[in-house]
């Protein structure tokens, strides 16, 4: 069981009352300034208060353990064992940072009007660039049965997104986009240009 396990999302019944329109609203946070900037419109212009979840979902990189080569490569066995405790120590250091920006989030989302009752945060593990990012977005949002995915957007220009590409990183949005059934609003920041 990883640190993360615990904050995975709640199942929720796909059927609704006659009449119901509770949903479930999924925002990607991360440190920047367009992630806030998404909560913020989210909240301003999709969140209804009286019947809306809101979950606050953070994705972390994964630290990348010691390699066994460098370990073999040293022969000492205290080599190794401080090469684990550096790996743990960084992937903790990650741990709090995600927990302490969940923790941001989820206040400022409360600042903004959200009903303490119906707010979640979460987080999970990826591993690579943004397609590891987006595919644990993408997994998150139907494990919990999202009704629609909020997430700012970075504004690389077009030669930026290439070279992303080419070297086979892609746009979280666009890889969210095309892996779940439910509308996905990609918010641009007025700092954001393309």
């Amino acid at each position: 069981m990883g640190f993360f396990d615990f904050l995975r999302p709640a199942q929720r019944s796909t059927a609704k009352a006659p009449g119901e329109n509770n949903r479930l609203l999924v925002i990607p946070v991360d440190e920047t300034k367009q992630s806030l900037h998404a909560l913020e419109w989210a909240i301003g212009n999709v969140y209804k208060q009286e019947t809306d979840q809101l979950h606050l979902l953070s994705v972390v990189p994964r630290v990348a353990g010691p390699y066994p080569a460098e370990i073999v490569e040293t022969d000492v066995p205290a080599a190794a064992s401080s090469a684990v405790k550096a790996w743990r120590s960084e992937q903790h250091a990650r741990e709090a940072e995600t927990l302490a920006l969940l923790t941001y989030m989820q206040h400022a989302a409360l600042n903004l009007g959200v009903k303490p009752g119906s707010i979640r945060v979460a987080a999970r593990t990826a591993t690579g660039g943004a397609s590891g990012v987006g595919a644990s977005v993408a997994d998150y949002v139907l494990e919990a049965n999202a009704d629609m995915v909020v997430l700012g957007s970075r504004g690389l220009h077009g030669w930026q997104r290439h070279v992303q590409n080419l070297l086979g990183f892609g746009s979280v949005s666009y890889y969210t986009m095309l892996r779940v059934p439910c509308p996905v609003v990609v918010v641009k920041h007025e700092d954001a240009t393309d």
